[in-house]
């Protein structure tokens, strides 16, 4: 409604429809980044594997992307079969990768056309603007599986980190798909809190540990200990907790007059 306000120079009134849309849960995969048309190697890599993933579960599984990345008969691409298509109408699982930006040049000249205003980089309303355009693209893909369209059991995964407002969904991380997804960062956090949890096993003294020893533990350099130890040092702290908790049950435990005099020697 705002840009078209600004397209007529007049105000606008917003009318909606009676009731509730109804539409599939949308799990939002929100730490892989925007998943523009540039995308590193090891982006692309865990995009695959979630999409092999859910396509094994639910062969119905039908993906949007962007053309270069459509690499199945199982994929649409954006701007074309994300808007006024349903050729997604029965599939279960909907897969939606990525974030849909339109030519920022044409967008700018839509934006000067509108306000007579020449935006600068970093000019907050025009990054508004590209917003709610982005917001618009990603609201007409989910319609593929809006309305009459949806089916009981219907579901949606957005590969994105861009802003659904207020459209009802639920965050969740590569790696909650499967574990071939998992960015580097948990990959990371299993390798910590694998070392953690059998710390009494392999006999290590994380507690009194130097950065040094922690790293060797780890398997880690110090540079990535430092930038990730505000995690790190909780699990330390709650491994503490852990210890103390299980020293105070066993030492209730003990009812026998010669265990409660070693307790009193020490």
């Amino acid at each position: 409604a705002k840009d078209l306000e600004m397209r007529l120079n007049t105000p606008v009134h917003t009318l909606k429809q009676s009731g509730e849309l109804v539409m599939p849960q949308i799990f939002q995969v929100h730490n892989l980044g925007r998943l523009g048309l540039q995308r590193r190697e090891e982006k692309t890599a865990k995009v695959q594997a979630i999409i092999a993933h859910l396509v094994n579960l639910d062969p119905t599984t039908r993906v949007i992307d962007f053309k270069r990345f459509a690499n199945s008969e199982a994929h649409g691409f954006w701007f074309r079969d994300s808007r006024g298509s349903n050729d997604f109408k029965d599939a279960k699982t909907f897969v939606i990768v990525g974030t849909p930006c339109a030519n920022i040049a044409m967008l700018r000249a839509d934006y000067v056309a509108m306000t007579g205003l020449h935006p600068t980089d970093k000019d907050p309303a025009f990054a508004a603007f590209v917003d709610r355009h982005i917001l618009a693209t990603v609201t007409q893909c989910f319609g593929r599986k809006t309305g009459d369209r949806f089916q009981d059991g219907d579901v949606i995964y957005f590969l994105s980190d861009f802003d659904l407002g207020d459209i009802p969904h639920t965050l969740i991380k590569s790696g909650d798909i499967t574990p071939d997804a998992m960015s580097n960062l948990e990959l990371l956090q299993l390798k910590v809190s694998q070392v953690i949890n059998s710390v009494t096993d392999g006999g290590f003294d994380l507690l009194n540990a130097s950065e040094r020893q922690l790293c060797d533990y780890f398997g880690i350099k110090r540079g990535v200990l430092l930038y990730h130890f505000d995690w790190i040092k909780p699990l330390l702290d709650n491994l503490y907790n852990q210890l103390i908790h299980s020293f105070n049950e066993k030492l209730h435990s003990l009812t026998e007059p010669s265990d409660l005099g070693l307790v009193d020697l020490w």
